[in-house]
């Protein structure tokens, strides 16, 4: 792509060659140096031509125009070439710019850290260069400034703007031992924080490494649209020489060799990939590649979790009961917060809140043990303990403990987790959490756009688990399921031809995101692994941005077959077609090829604007 130094000194060049061809056309100097502007639009062309056959393996446009201008040049077609390479030399010009248009907006993205930093050292405020920093320092942020890295406030308060993370401007208050992070600003207030992560290491940096990778990454149409640039060029070349064996017009093999390059194919797909890539990211999706656009696309099939996913992640301790009088409610909550201590599931949140809310101490255990979306095992002065579901305390691999009991007063989005010690349940834990008031909205939407297939598949108790699905209008919902068993039940609906897309909160349902066709992890809760584990992640937890993500893949593969009709059919096949007719001249190719070119481009980053009714 041109840089805009290199624009400006092309676009010089250009100009240079336009006043000698003008100038020596309208005899106001001499007609030779047409020849030099010839040479001149050569040398760059060709420079450009062997630049892509040897380092992309590509037989580009250029290449075309070469062998067009020394078969031009044999015929004393001097007038013509000149022409037909002055106007395809202001169209790679516009094209450049263009391209540039979309590679500026990637990069207003992802220039938001700051170079210099003010840290605090012995108490003294100092101005150091971000490549400085070190994990543990100090460092102070004031009101209108950029955050610089990501760490924990340690003193002051402020109202910070998430909207490069996230896409919403709405501000956040933070204050001591609140989490901030790079690139996010300070709209009013102070801040000291401890450096936590610098640079590629924090949310952000590692957000970027995951744009640059989806804008280099290749959709599978790509490589359709490579194929067949491959096969056209060969078989141009060759109708080429058949023509010439039969016509011997040098006008007409001219004009077929405009006609017969194949950028417009490989113009195609990069462009709309990228520019919606882009689109997504200013609305707060992380997409990691073009390949996961295209599979959207196709889904039929939409299967979500429900704790955190369906459910607002916001959990609290409703109600705990003892199941004899040998263990009282704050024993059970001991337990219950020492199994919970190392645990990242928002239900650890919810218990720890109320430990400290009975002025709990809570311990940590010898051991741990994490059984993803079920339960925990621990160990803890030689005691064996557990926190987990009905299902996790029940199985033979885990509590092997049989009981009966009842879900905790029919609320609709209450969870039950079973505390116990030693083969023996000391009482229960009961959970709340709401239902995310946009769930139902998008669901209904997502109906609308003839995604008929809805499942929810959760580790939370059956009855709960159909309790949501029923107000949500969900018909399939499976509770009681380990990680393998939702790796399983995918497998079996990929198995019956579905394109399967699964939405969890990318800490727990990490193996299921990967085995769906695509995967979306909702990554407000834990942006990080959210990154790692998904296809692509919402970096607001809004689920209404499944519709958004959706409705672009659809534009963006719409436009890419509206490209390839603009750049096949309208180029290749109608111009020819005029060509052997007789009825377009090689300097009315190089126009008419031109302008589908920046067609192609303009109808490509459109998509950068792309906004969902929703």
């Amino acid at each position: 792509m041109i840089k805009i130094k290199e624009q400006i000194l092309f676009l010089v060049y250009i100009s240079l060659i336009a006043l000698l061809l003008t100038f020596s056309l309208l005899n106001i100097i001499s007609y030779s140096y047409i020849y030099l502007a010839i040479f001149l639009e050569i040398i760059y062309i060709s420079m450009v031509a062997i630049k892509e056959l040897y380092h992309n393996k590509v037989i580009s446009t250029e290449l075309f125009l070469i062998i067009a201008s020394i078969i031009g040049i044999t015929g004393h077609e001097y007038k013509t070439i000149s022409i037909i390479l002055l106007i395809m030399l202001i169209a790679k010009l516009v094209e450049s710019i263009i391209e540039m248009k979309t590679e500026d907006a990637i990069e207003s993205l992802v220039k938001l850290t700051p170079k210099e930093v003010t840290v605090l050292i012995d108490s003294k405020e100092k101005i150091i260069n971000i490549n400085e920093v070190l994990q543990g320092m100090v460092i102070t942020v004031k009101s209108g400034g950029l955050i610089p890295v990501d760490g924990i406030i340690i003193d002051g308060i402020a109202q910070i703007n998430e909207a490069a993370l996230t896409g919403e401007s709405t501000l956040k208050d933070k204050s001591k031992n609140d989490k901030v992070y790079a690139s996010t600003f300070i709209e009013n207030g102070n801040i000291k924080l401890k450096v936590e992560k610098v640079g590629t290491d924090t949310l952000f940096g590692k957000i970027k490494e995951k744009i640059e990778i989806a804008q280099e990454s290749k959709a599978k149409i790509s490589t359709i649209t490579n194929k067949i640039a491959s096969i056209v060029v060969p078989a141009m070349l060759i109708f080429v020489i058949i023509v010439w064996l039969f016509t011997r017009d040098i006008k007409l093999i001219i004009t077929i060799l405009v006609f017969g390059s194949p950028i417009e194919l490989t113009l195609i797909t990069p462009l709309a990939i990228i520019s919606a890539v882009t689109a997504a990211f200013r609305n707060g999706v992380l997409i990691k590649g073009g390949i996961f656009l295209e599979e959207l696309a196709k889904i039929d099939t939409i299967i979500f979790d429900k704790t955190g996913t369906l459910t607002l992640g916001q959990p609290e301790v409703s109600d705990i009961h003892s199941f004899s009088d040998k263990h009282t409610v704050k024993e059970i909550l001991e337990v219950a917060s020492m199994a919970e201590k190392l645990s990242s599931h928002p239900i650890s949140k919810a218990v720890l809140k109320e430990a400290e809310a009975w002025n709990i101490e809570v311990l940590s255990p010898d051991k741990f043990e994490l059984v993803s979306g079920h339960g925990i095992n621990i160990n803890h002065n030689n005691r064996n303990c557990f926190i987990g579901n009905k299902h996790f305390v029940e199985s033979p691999e885990y509590g092997n403990i049989k009981f009966e009991d009842k879900v905790c007063q029919n609320h609709l989005s209450t969870t039950v987790f079973y505390v116990g010690c030693d083969n023996n349940i000391y009482g229960k834990i009961c959970i709340s959490d709401k239902i995310r008031p946009e769930a139902k909205y998008t669901i209904e939407q997502l109906k609308k756009l003839n995604i008929l297939n809805f499942y929810i598949i959760s580790g939370d108790n059956q009855e709960i688990t159909k309790q949501v699905a029923q107000e949500l209008k969900i018909d399939n919902a499976f509770g009681d399921m380990f990680p393998d068993q939702k790796i399983e039940k995918i497998k079996q609906l990929q198995q019956k031809g579905h394109k399967v897309l699964m939405v969890g909160d990318g800490i727990n349902d990490a193996p299921s995101l990967k085995q769906a066709n695509v995967g979306i992890a909702l990554g407000q809760m834990a942006m990080e692994p959210a990154i790692e584990a998904a296809d692509i992640v919402l970096m607001n937890n809004d689920l209404t941005k499944i519709l958004f993500i959706y409705k672009l893949s659809k534009q963006t593969f719409r436009i890419i077959k509206q490209n390839l009709f603009i750049g096949f059919a309208l180029v290749h096949i109608i111009g020819i077609i005029l060509a052997f007719c007789k009825l377009i001249s090689p300097i009315q190719a190089a126009l008419f090829h031109a302008v589908p070119d920046l067609a192609i481009l303009i109808n490509s980053i459109r998509l950068i604007n792309f906004k969902c009714d929703s």
